[in-house]
């Protein structure tokens, strides 16, 4: 049995003539989520997940998922009803009466599936807490001392320079790949397990328009945190080692990117290692994000 298409556009039976049309879409709905957490939660290929807060009783989760559809589309929410799964946790949602322009209607189809990407990164560009490790604490106190130092110099230097870069192409991301507890240690990162990573978190969270995102790999470090020195062997101890990896994105795409990778866990089931990527840094500018002209983060 073929799969359903996540977006289906057909002409409104009653009043095709006037230009109107019906947008039918695929939801898989997850009812009794967190208030946060409501909204857009996977975008695929053949369906979208929604998670809402109410309980399926009385037909409240219904009534949600379709506030939901109909902010997303900014529509009425009367124009927007459950056409199939009533009782189901698979359901198709209708727009209807959507005037759309003859030839337009791939254009309209393209702009309906950015609006549900745009909507989960929405979601899901909170900050989260999931990941905090002693390291990420020990980067984000150098960060904080380097710029205040960097403030102190720049009120005491006699030359100003003042610029304005408007719309740079590309936003430029620091992750770092976390080990999940009770899981094996993954192989050290390189840049065709790294490319591998973020290839299934983009597909598993964006569908098809997430494989298309252009991702360059700038870098991959393999780095290790040293715990203080014991004075009775007069030795270092190594403690953990972790993975970062230096990406690019378009500027455009950064969201929706930083949102499926900040939801996604996986890793290889050959060597049953669970991994999860952070964000340690988000920036439109290299050189603001590791403090100088970005030219050392080349250095072999």
């Amino acid at each position: 049995m073929s799969r359903p298409a996540l977006l289906r556009l057909l002409a409104h039976k009653s009043k095709a003539s006037l230009g109107l049309y019906d947008l039918h879409i695929s939801c898989y709905v997850k009812p009794n989520a967190a208030a946060n957490r409501a909204g857009v939660t996977k975008v695929g290929t053949d369906r979208v997940d929604v998670s809402v807060a109410l309980a399926p009783r009385e037909n409240a989760a219904n009534a949600a998922v379709s506030e939901i559809i109909a902010e997303v589309f900014q529509v009425p929410k009367s124009n927007v009803t459950v056409t199939r799964g009533a009782k189901a946790r698979e359901k198709t949602l209708s727009i209807t009466e959507l005037e759309i322009k003859h030839g337009s209607e791939e254009a309209f189809m393209k702009q309906a599936t950015q609006n549900l990407i745009d909507s989960f990164a929405h979601l899901n560009t909170r900050p989260s807490k999931r990941f905090i490790t002693s390291q990420s604490m020990e980067m984000a106190t150098e960060t904080s001392s380097s710029a205040s130092l960097k403030r102190k110099a720049e009120g005491t230097s006699s030359n100003t320079i003042h610029f304005t870069s408007r719309n740079p192409p590309w936003t430029y991301l620091m992750l770092q790949l976390i080990p999940q507890p009770d899981s094996s240690s993954p192989q050290p990162l390189d840049a065709l397990s790294a490319r591998t990573y973020l290839s299934s978190a983009l597909s598993q969270f964006l569908g098809v328009a997430g494989t298309a995102i252009p991702v360059d790999i700038l870098k991959v470090e393999n780095k290790a945190t040293t715990s203080k020195t014991d004075q009775t062997t007069s030795h270092s101890t190594i403690g953990n080692k972790y993975d970062c990896a230096w990406v690019r994105v378009p500027r455009e795409d950064s969201a929706a990117v930083v949102a499926a990778l900040s939801s996604w866990i996986g890793g290889g089931s050959g060597n049953g290692a669970n991994v999860a990527w952070r964000v340690c840094a988000k920036g439109n500018y290299l050189g603001a994000l590791v403090s100088g002209s970005g030219a050392d983060l080349f250095v072999p």
